[in-house]
């Protein structure tokens, strides 16, 4: 069985120093247009919020799509299109981090995606603790489920990949070497993928699978260009496809 993914942080946040709220907002129908032009099984869209999207729903809907959301107290998380043909099942939601887990069917087979958004507040000390703790928080779920195919996808904010990380660097606390060596040990691996996912030099948007999928191709694909508009995605969209092994 062969399922394409694609992953897009959104770009949707509230400017609640100006006094904004969510409604202020807006999640273009262009932006879906872009992302069907993939022509994915699944859309995993991190950074969702429920502002003004009538017409991105409708776009999904119009091509067949269903979308599922995990969203915290504020409204905001993770929301996911998938191909209306496929049964899917919700089966757990958090909210720091934003984490959605689907188990979706294809052709009698199960595949379980789980949708990650690690939450930054300022770079320092408390807040690499905190990313390490939410981090921490996936581990433990991860341990409380049974699956042998397994997809985990998204911004995973861990910061520049270094050799070494220096007593007064925050990133000691977690880092990318953590996050792989932790995975490793759950024997799930974090898929190679050439270039970056943000600002062009941080490679924060990952692809981790069990052992029973196979990947047919993985990169990071530049939609959108450089720009601060908020509803307009500004990382790079991670592209998948990938392979069930019976």
């Amino acid at each position: 069985m062969d399922l394409k993914i694609v992953e897009t942080s959104l770009n949707l946040r509230v400017e609640r120093k100006l006094g904004k709220v969510l409604k202020d907002y807006s999640l273009s129908k262009n932006v879906a247009i872009e992302q069907l032009k993939l022509e994915a099984d699944v859309y995993c869209n991190l950074e969702y919020m429920e502002c003004n999207t009538s017409e991105y729903m409708e776009a999904f809907s119009t091509a067949g799509y269903i979308p599922y959301k995990g969203l915290d107290a504020s409204q905001r998380g993770i929301m996911c299109m998938v191909k209306k043909e496929y049964p899917v099942k919700i089966l757990h939601i958090l909210t720091e981090p934003h984490m959605l887990h689907l188990q979706i069917e294809k052709e009698g087979l199960i595949l379980d995606i789980i949708s990650i958004k690690i939450l930054v507040a300022g770079s320092d000390d408390t807040d690499y603790i905190g990313r390490k703790e939410q981090w921490d928080r996936v581990l433990d779920y991860l341990d409380s489920i049974k699956t042998k195919n397994l997809c985990i996808v998204g911004n995973l904010n861990h910061g520049v990949i270094s050799q070494n990380y220096g007593e007064q660097n925050a990133r000691r606390f977690f880092n990318y070497q953590i996050l792989l060596e932790s995975l490793k040990k759950k024997e799930i691996k974090v898929v190679p993928i050439n270039g970056t996912s943000y600002r062009g030099y941080l490679k924060i948007d990952h692809l981790c699978i069990s052992d029973n999928l196979r990947v047919v191709k993985a990169e990071y694909l530049n939609l959108f260009g450089k720009h601060r508009i908020i509803g307009v995605p500004n990382h790079s969209l991670l592209v998948a496809n990938l392979r069930v092994c019976k």
